[in-house]
């Protein structure tokens, strides 16, 4: 028998599972979060879904959620360039 290479375990879930898919990259995108959109967004929003490309994004308050909705080409780019799934935003009011 020929040995293969070794597989991330996440790769082979979503293989196995393909409902896992968007879970697992919604884990990754949060744990890469203050990297990518940097910490004073960050400290203010954070990744609440995602469905169909388009991650729902929870805002602290008003006007930050009008701060990302003016940022939201800037922070798409960012976030598609490491996250290819990520094709869209949507900004939400957070309680």
């Amino acid at each position: 028998m020929r040995a293969r290479a070794p597989r991330a375990v996440a790769d082979l879930l979503a293989t196995a599972v393909p409902q896992l898919r968007d879970r697992l990259l919604e884990f990754e995108i949060r744990r890469a979060w203050s990297a990518v959109v940097g910490t004073d967004v960050a400290r203010r929003a954070r990744p609440q879904s995602l469905a169909a490309g388009c991650l729902t994004v929870v805002a602290d308050n008003s006007p930050w959620l009008q701060e990302l909705t003016l940022r939201s080409g800037e922070l798409t780019e960012r976030l598609r360039g490491r996250f290819a799934h990520v094709t869209s935003l949507r900004f939400v009011l957070g309680a």
